[in-house]
């Protein structure tokens, strides 16, 4: 039996009345302390799942809101979701509230580190290595960590690139609650960012904090970890490039998830092949004009003829509808 709800006293309920709850919110009209102002139910559920903050609970709660929600109260419930991120975020007191603050000779040993390698060439991964010789050495990790993590949220793109490098190599350093509780903000805002370490693949400082993540699933506080990139990859454009992080150590969630995840990102049908049911391709069909369409079921034709051979004749079906799109916008 599901678990109820809960949240700030609030009893939403489980099963049927959790779905009769939440079906009436999203159509309300509620009065907000402070000043007794009026909110609109879906906005208000925002607020509420923001709460949960990583509670697998709010995994029940998401995909009811998003099962049961029309068009418009989904997107009032998802822009409410990002407005309590912005201002339930403060990087500086979450560090300090985990890690304590800051030590001074750390801070002074870091600060001289980004002197030395800021201006030269390779300036991000050169940090990155000396920040590895402290970790070595440090005697107190939790200190190493506040300040590090402190670059993270105030230092220059470079300075967060090597930041984050270091914490791919080191998964044990304290600190994952701090990474999960900054994590939505932080993800806004590396997005398009350049990582130098992938300037090839053109990747950008986003899919590094992915996988800072990744790397600590096996850690304390890893779960929260998972269920945050779980999350993301259910976000529309978000899945092609969260699932290679959760591909080894969470492939029957991958397998589980196929549909809503070519639903997230239609061209994953080439890659997650017989996982994804055969109708997830109607997003494609059915989700943009018949130009965008024919590109996509295109694109997808190509990543099944070089990756997957023995699925040649579904490719070759998705060249002909796209072709027949071709013919009708001519």
């Amino acid at each position: 039996m599901a678990s109820p709800v809960k949240v700030d006293g609030l009893l939403l309920g489980s099963g049927v009345r959790l779905e009769r709850n939440v079906r009436a919110l999203l159509r309300a009209s509620l009065r907000s302390e402070p000043g007794n102002q009026q909110i609109d139910g879906a906005s208000w559920l925002g607020w509420v799942w923001h709460s949960l903050d990583g509670d697998p609970l709010a995994d029940e709660l998401l995909g009811l809101i998003e099962r049961v929600a029309n068009p418009q109260e989904l997107a009032r419930f998802r822009a409410a979701v990002d407005r309590a991120r912005g201002a339930s975020f403060s990087g500086a007191a979450l560090i300090e509230a985990a890690l304590g603050r800051p030590d001074p000779a750390t801070q002074d040993h870091l600060d001289a580190l980004i002197a030395e390698a800021e201006g030269q060439d390779g300036a991000a991964a050169d940090l990155g290595v000396e920040l590895c010789q402290l970790a070595e050495q440090h005697p107190d990790p939790e200190a190493l960590a506040a300040s590090v993590l402190g670059l993270l949220v105030e230092g220059e793109p470079w300075q967060r690139a090597a930041v984050l490098g270091f914490l791919v190599l080191t998964p044990d350093l304290p600190g994952t609650d701090v990474l999960c509780g900054l994590f939505g903000p932080l993800s806004e805002a590396l997005i398009g960012e350049p990582n130098p370490f992938d300037s090839e693949d053109g990747g950008d400082l986003s899919d590094l904090l992915l996988a800072v993540l990744a790397e600590r699933f096996g850690t304390p506080g890893g779960e929260r970890a998972r269920w945050l990139l779980r999350h993301e990859a259910l976000r529309p454009g978000r899945a092609g490039l969260v699932i290679g992080h959760l591909r080894d150590s969470d492939a029957d969630w991958i397998a589980e998830r196929a549909a809503d995840l070519v639903r997230s990102e239609p061209l994953l049908e080439a890659e997650l092949g017989p996982a994804a049911p055969a109708s997830a391709l109607d997003a494609v069909r059915a989700g943009a004009e018949p130009v965008t369409r024919a590109r996509l079921l295109r694109t997808a034709a190509l990543r099944l003829d070089t990756a997957r051979p023995e699925q040649a004749s579904l490719a070759s079906h998705l060249l002909e509808e796209a072709r027949a799109l071709d013919g009708a916008q001519a």
